[in-house]
């Protein structure tokens, strides 16, 4: 009896996995991007961007490793090259495609909190880091960080999600958190949204204290997330259903851009 309910719970697991998945491949994001891009040349197919931002180590590259994985139904590969190591380790952006529109771009990490690291952000933000061969400088001076900015032109035709991920592995949320604030104040100024907040390693007592503290930095959209690993590769239905909610939630974000009342 026990093992029969066993399946049917299975079964059940299963389906809403399916069911979400199917929801995010076949969500009608090329019409809302429509929608939202005006600028769009005719012949370029609009791209929603899901771009992620961070601290260095914590778990960005594992959380594009998952997305590809559960979105394409297939086994986990490692194909960001991400460690268990607390180092960075990607020094460029790299897009990888989820569906035909929407892509998720892994970032170098924060390591210091510096103004030149928030500016390279904000750089991104503003569309002017298209060239992904380069990789993400944050030694870069003043007037080379200028010239670099004017020679590259803004292209229309993407729409990102800015989402921050953030790694639940110590005490101090009251502490850490705040030193990201200089980079949620941009994301504001330059989109217009507050980001998505990502909780990786999320299992301990510490989840609270983070989602508190960065409720009181003025994030309010916060998910958590257990990634897979090189280390945990098995899939499960819980974590599956976990990030696949995350990605339609980056989905409805666009959404609720779409909805909101025109101005005239």
């Amino acid at each position: 009896m026990e093992a029969l309910q066993r399946q049917e719970e299975q079964r059940d697991q299963s389906k809403l996995v399916n069911d979400l998945r199917n929801k995010f491949v076949n969500f009608p994001i090329g019409r809302m991007l429509l929608t939202l891009i005006k600028e769009a040349p005719a012949e370029s197919r609009p791209q929603l961007t899901i771009q992620l931002f961070g601290k260095a180590g914590h778990g960005k590259s594992e959380l594009v490793n998952s997305c590809l994985c559960v979105a394409r139904d297939e086994p986990y590969k490692n194909k960001c090259g991400a460690t268990d190591c607390t180092g960075a380790v990607t020094r460029k952006r790299e897009m990888y495609t989820l569906t035909r529109n929407i892509r998720i771009c892994d970032n170098r990490g924060l390591k210091c909190m510096t103004s030149r690291e928030f500016y390279e952000m904000e750089q991104q933000l503003k569309g002017k880091r298209d060239d992904l061969s380069k990789d993400v400088n944050f030694e870069t001076s003043f007037f080379g960080r200028l010239f670099a900015v004017n020679t590259v032109k803004e292209k229309p035709g993407n729409v990102y999600v800015p989402v921050i991920v953030y790694k639940c592995d110590s005490h101090y949320a009251e502490d850490q958190v705040p030193e990201l604030v200089p980079l949620i104040k941009i994301i504001i100024n330059v989109s217009g949204k507050k980001p998505i907040i990502v909780l990786t390693c999320s299992e301990g007592n510490n989840t609270a204290l983070f989602k508190q503290a960065f409720n009181d930095s003025g994030c309010h959209d916060i998910l958590t997330v257990e990634n897979y690993t090189e280390r945990n590769p098995k899939r499960t239905h819980d974590q599956d259903a976990a990030i696949l909610t995350f990605l339609l939630h980056c989905l409805e974000f666009v959404q609720n851009e779409v909805a909101k009342p025109k101005r005239m």
